[in-house]
C-alpha cells in the first residue's frame, strides 16, 4: 500500500539518510552514493511520502557501513520537519 493509498501526508520538508551496508570496504565516492540513491528518492515521492525531491523541500545524507553479514542492505530513514 503506498502513503497515498494510506492517506499519508506527505512531509513536505524532510531530511531523507541513507545507511549502505555492504560486504567490502572498498574505494566509496559520495557522488556514487547519490547516483545510486536516486531512484529511491524518486520512489519516495511517488509513492506520497514525501511532497517533492529537489533541494527546496529535501535535505540528505549518506552514510556508510561494512558488515558481511547484513550486506547488501541500505536503510532509507526520512525524518519529517517543519522548514529545512
Amino acid at each position: 500500500m503506498s502513503a497515498k493509498q494510506a492517506r499519508f501526508d506527505p512531509c513536505t520538508y524532510a531530511y531523507v539518510h541513507y545507511h549502505v551496508i555492504s560486504a567490502c570496504n572498498g574505494r566509496r565516492d559520495d557522488d556514487n552514493y547519490y547516483a545510486r540513491c536516486k531512484p529511491f528518492l524518486d520512489g519516495l515521492r511517488d509513492a506520497g511520502v514525501i511532497k517533492d525531491d529537489d533541494h527546496k523541500h529535501v535535505r540528505l545524507s549518506i552514510s556508510h557501513e561494512v558488515d558481511k553479514t547484513r550486506a547488501p542492505m541500505t536503510i532509507i530513514t526520512v525524518t519529517r520537519v517543519d522548514v529545512l
